[in-house]
């Protein structure tokens, strides 16, 4: 249990610091500067991809058709990738700290997603709970309070915040392919495995962004190395989500990643104090309070709208700890909990 709070912690911590990396690099480039970093970045997490793979890789497992990957994999790496871009263009004209929590919104358009669609692999969606339906004014409440600290909301960044949740949303409708239990490999522990999922995702988007390297404005050493804190940052939340899930169920996993946003405001005042304003500009105190107002209550709307009943409020300990029936349930079915 204290692994997986502590992964969870880690993936929004790293997060946060991944929108920054993303805000400092475009904000200090032209308008072609969010192609730069969605290229040079996933190039240098396809190679930490390839190392995490090569770590990770179980012996005896069969070829990715018998495997059953092979579709998940292109469909969480596309939506993912294009999602990605409207995330680095809304960074581009928004500030992080109103950026982040916003994208909490995500966790509605997955239920809608599941309710049109059903589960991944067969089953229905469910109809919102009362707690869910309270999580949803939680959400526009937030979400309202959030957009009246600081001046306008650029449209700009209004529209990159609504594509992103809505292909990330998709992103993840196909996760529940990528990792089943765990990934269909006999022995493959939930942590490795979902290290394995992650690196083989970004393995992948490196993959796809190679053959447009071409089209990168400047490549120099520079421009790698100052692309490299996004990688890193966000390579690394990938890896602490996935291990969270693994540890203590998607449930509390989706509910600890959650705090980035309130993370994220915390970090891009310090930033901004520290004289930084070209990633946030510096705020006074009653701005500061009022994001971290509309910050909270989209954590708590979030929260409220996993857990979906209060009956379910105590959260398990991961695949160890949960009861046989929830043991023998698979991964897809866990990761769309929260759906």
């Amino acid at each position: 249990m204290i692994l997986g709070i502590f992964y969870g912690l880690g993936s929004a911590f790293t997060q946060s610091f991944s929108y920054l990396a993303t805000r400092h690099f475009v904000q200090r480039r032209s308008a072609r500067g969010m192609w730069d970093l969605l290229i040079l970045g996933h190039l240098l997490m396809g190679v930490m991809g390839l190392v995490g793979c090569v770590c990770a890789w179980p012996a005896g497992a069969p070829g990715m058709g018998q495997w059953g990957i092979a579709w998940p994999l292109v469909g969480t790496s596309l939506f993912y990738l294009i999602g990605q871009a409207g995330l680095q263009y809304s960074l581009k004209h928004g500030e992080a700290s109103r950026i982040t929590p916003l994208l909490g919104f995500k966790v509605l358009l997955q239920a809608a997603l599941v309710g049109m669609l059903g589960m991944p692999g067969g089953g229905e969606g469910a109809a919102l709970t009362w707690l869910q339906w309270a999580a949803v004014g939680l959400c526009v409440a937030g979400g309202l309070l959030i957009n009246a600290s600081g001046g306008v909301f650029r449209r700009r960044a209004i529209a990159g915040v609504g594509w992103t949740v809505c292909f990330f949303a998709l992103s993840d409708y196909h996760i529940a392919w990528l990792v089943k239990d765990p990934m269909r490999v006999p022995g493959l522990s939930a942590t490795r495995a979902a290290i394995l999922g992650a690196s083989l995702q970004y393995a992948f988007n490196g993959a796809i962004a190679l053959p447009f390297v071409g089209l990168v404005q400047s490549a120099k050493v520079k421009d790698w190395r100052e692309a490299l804190p996004f990688a890193a940052t966000w390579f690394g939340a990938m890896l602490f989500l996935f291990g969270a899930i693994g540890q203590v169920g998607v449930i509390l996993g989706t509910i600890l990643q959650s705090t980035r946003g309130v993370i994220t405001i915390i970090l891009a005042a310090g930033i901004a104090w520290l004289g930084h304003e070209h990633i946030e500009p510096l705020h006074g105190r009653g701005i500061v309070l009022r994001r971290l107002a509309g910050g909270s209550l989209m954590f708590v709307a979030i929260a409220l709208y996993v857990i979906k009943e209060p009956g379910n409020i105590k959260l398990g300990a991961g695949n160890s700890d949960q009861p046989p029936a929830e043991r023998g349930a698979s991964w897809s079915q866990r990761v769309t909990t929260f759906c």
